[in-house]
């Protein structure tokens, strides 16, 4: 069997195998314990994020082909498609928002399409913004206490709301 006849699931699951077994072995030899190892985890995680998606500028502006003018002999479903249409850009950057704006009809295909179909292997190539913000929430957990990511994100939120506060008032009435 080869690595393409898993599953994404399947190769998700064996990458953590390989990464823990990874992480036991630079563990034991360096010394490091589980605070470390933590924030290592993040700092690989928190790059390969940066360096896995390609510039926003070599995503598509705009459609290369458009679902509801679709050839419909091919008889595609919406994960079809966007393998077809989008695959380049899978795993790339790509995002499920993006599609939204780029497509409005596929994103509503795919969306129906996820909830009749929730184990389908897009889902994880296409995640939705709230999960990609969760899965940072918890890298983020894992090194630093919740308390004091829960005071940054009251920060960011006062800074970005006085920003905004300030654009307003010097905007002519």
């Amino acid at each position: 069997m080869t690595t393409d006849d898993l599953t994404y699931e399947q190769k998700i699951a064996l990458a953590k195998e390989l990464l823990a077994e990874a992480f036991k072995a630079a563990s034991a030899q360096y010394g490091l314990n589980r605070k470390d190892l933590s924030r290592l985890a993040l700092q690989i995680a928190l790059y390969s994020a940066n360096s896995s998606k390609s510039d926003p500028a070599s995503l598509p502006q705009e459609a290369p082909e458009l679902w509801r003018q679709r050839d419909l002999t091919r008889r595609e479903n919406a994960p079809t498609f966007i393998r077809r249409v989008y695959g380049q850009w899978l795993g790339a950057g790509l995002e499920r928002r993006d599609l939204a704006t780029l497509d409005p009809d596929l994103y509503r295909a795919l969306s129906v399409w996820l909830i009749r179909h929730p184990d389908d292997p897009i889902a994880g190539q296409l995640p939705p913004q709230h999960e990609l913000t969760n899965e940072l929430i918890a890298q983020l957990s894992a090194v630093y206490p919740t308390d004091l990511l829960r005071k940054l994100g009251r920060a960011i939120h006062t800074r970005e709301r006085s920003k905004q506060s300030w654009r307003n008032s010097k905007m002519p009435r």
